[in-house]
């Protein structure tokens, strides 16, 4: 779930960099919060973002973030390697993404 000043929305997709999300009708927001669920517990990120992307037509948006705490970035970049590496898992992904790179980019990215 994605919350706008307020307004909640369904995220279409996430990264450690942004979202897209669906339902958006418009409007220029002060403040995102981003909640995911994982290992059935909802795990919250405030940030500040920049829209780089909205379809007014599908009523989806796309932002980035711009400025969010480095606890925050830590805990993002955690739950994105996790939710990577169970996806990679289920799917039986024959070229395995290289966890000690991903630890490098996000290290040289200030997120672990």
């Amino acid at each position: 779930m994605l919350v706008l000043d307020d307004v909640s929305y369904a995220i279409a997709d996430w990264s450690i960099d942004g979202f897209r999300a669906i339902g958006h009708r418009g409007g220029h927001f002060a403040r995102a919060r981003l909640v995911i669920v994982y290992k059935g517990n909802p795990t919250g990120f405030n940030a500040k973002t920049v829209i780089r992307r909205a379809d007014a037509e599908n009523q989806e948006i796309a932002e980035e973030f711009v400025s969010m705490s480095a606890l925050a970035r830590q805990e993002i970049a955690r739950v994105y390697r996790e939710m990577l590496a169970v996806f990679q898992a289920s799917e039986g992904v024959k070229d395995e993404v290289d966890a000690q790179a991903i630890s490098r980019a996000l290290r040289l990215q200030g997120l672990e």
